[in-house]
């Protein structure tokens, strides 16, 4: 893990998303309240794996069809959730393959097309996110 901010804490509310000028990396960023932490809304730090739980996939629309209009990469979708580990390894019971590429579909999906918009627990790592098959 790479601090950029401040450390992130287990348990800690954050948003998670694949960093387009790193490669292989995720930033992860502060989402507690600005009345709760002082770095609310800032990257705390980059990291090869990150784990999450209750998780939450959010995309913006007005950077989606932004992305659609000048077929040019930038950040519109995250994860958002509970810090539960920063680069550790993957379990095995997560072996379900959740994606994002806004030139092929809007939503995350599974490789099967299923569309993922919550998970209870999520380990990203390789530019892709694991879940507990369904």
């Amino acid at each position: 893990m790479i601090i950029r901010s401040g450390t992130p804490v287990i348990g800690q509310r954050v948003e998670v998303f694949v960093n387009l000028h790193k490669n292989g990396i995720f930033s992860i960023v502060d989402r507690e309240p600005k009345s709760k932490s002082p770095t609310s809304g800032r990257v705390l730090a980059y990291a090869e794996r990150v784990q999450l739980s209750d998780a939450v996939f959010k995309i913006a629309d007005g950077k989606y069809k932004w992305i659609l209009e000048n077929q040019c990469r930038t950040v519109c979708a995250v994860c958002v959730g509970y810090l539960v580990a920063v680069d550790t390894e993957c379990p095995p019971d997560l072996n379900q393959v959740v994606t994002y590429n806004p030139y092929r579909d809007r939503n995350f999906h599974t490789p099967t097309g299923e569309i993922v918009e919550i998970a209870k627990l999520i380990h990203f790592e390789s530019q892709v996110g694991f879940i507990a098959a369904s």
